[in-house]
């Protein structure tokens, strides 16, 4: 990806979220480092609202990223559709390099708990969806876990 493309996503990400997402638990006080949780934050509520075609709060609030997250970083259920999204995001300035093994083996292993309904070993903003992540799992319609 150009530097180019990153700057507009980053860009478009600061605009929309910047103001509707709670960065108060973020306590580094590394310039960058904190840049970058933002900007993961951001990234995975851009990432809500384009796959499920939602308003810019709802996916704020879908927002559970967080230290103890168990690799998720986003999670929102569209009761409508029957499609619950879980997202792991990581905001890379560069562009230029993946996701590495160990958060995607995080990722992996928070997914299990979330469908195994073993929510008390999610983080504590996913424990906080609890009823939504009980509606995902108990809807008889089949959801589509993306």
């Amino acid at each position: 990806m150009s530097i180019i493309q990153v700057n507009h996503i980053r860009s478009n990400c600061k605009s929309r979220f910047s103001a509707l997402i709670d960065f108060s638990d973020i306590t580094t006080t590394n310039a960058e480092e904190r840049e970058s949780n933002v900007l993961s934050r951001e990234l995975a509520a851009f990432a809500v609202a384009a796959a499920a075609k939602i308003d810019d709060s709802l996916a704020a609030k879908a927002v559970v990223d967080e230290f103890h997250d168990d690799g998720i970083d986003a999670f929102f259920f569209d009761r409508t559709e029957h499609v619950a999204y879980l997202v792991q995001s990581k905001w890379v300035k560069e562009g230029a390099k993946s996701i590495d093994v160990g958060s995607i083996h995080k990722f992996l292993a928070g997914v299990n708990h979330f469908l195994e309904g073993g929510i008390s070993k999610l983080g504590p903003k996913m424990r906080a969806k609890a009823p939504e992540i009980q509606d995902a799992l108990d809807d008889s319609r089949q959801p589509l876990f993306c």
